[in-house]
């Protein structure tokens, strides 16, 4: 689910330990996880938020999924309407979660989770290697260059290059409509 959607792996695992607590099985974990993921990208709330109000519906309290519009027979078992309620918000609120990922906001919330994953991966590398004395100086120096390249000189060369690629459509633009 990390990779299709807004939630980290961090934040999955934290939803599936709820609802291990609460004695479901890997494979309705699986889809509790799945459907978390979707509710809560619908509503705007963590994943974690979103299992728990399924887990209360589990064990009776139907309160807040009704409010999302969910009916269930109240002559069945408590299993039968938990059963009734998940359909209906898989129905309702599938793909949800990959849904929110789309678009400029999306890209960019997966694009700070990666990179974060990617400093993650690094620190654990760097915590493998050991003590570096005095050569850890040398690679703080290096990343904090890098870091001012993209933050200031990559940004200036990007907008720079944007004005001249506007300014050679519009000569490009001119020449042609003089030309006809």
């Amino acid at each position: 689910l990390e990779q299709t959607t807004q939630f980290t792996d961090e934040q999955i695992l934290a939803a599936q330990k709820v609802a291990a607590q609460y004695g479901f099985t890997g494979s309705e974990i699986q889809r509790l996880t799945n459907l978390s993921a979707d509710l809560a990208a619908a509503q705007g709330i963590e994943v974690t938020g979103a299992m728990e109000q399924l887990v209360k519906a589990a064990n009776g309290q139907m309160r807040g999924l009704k409010a999302l519009g969910v009916q269930t027979d109240e002559t069945k078992t408590q299993t039968q309407q938990f059963e009734q309620a998940v359909k209906q918000l898989e129905d309702r609120f599938s793909g949800q979660a990959q849904l929110a990922t789309q678009g400029y906001a999306g890209q960019m919330a997966q694009l700070k989770k990666e990179l974060d994953n990617s400093f993650e991966s690094l620190g654990k590398f760097l915590g493998t290697l050991g003590d570096f004395g005095t050569g850890m100086g040398s690679v703080v120096d290096i990343v904090r260059k890098f870091n001012e390249f993209l933050g200031t000189d990559l940004v200036l060369a990007v907008s720079e290059a944007r004005a001249l690629f506007a300014e050679f459509m519009g000569f490009m633009l001119e020449t042609a409509a003089t030309a006809n």
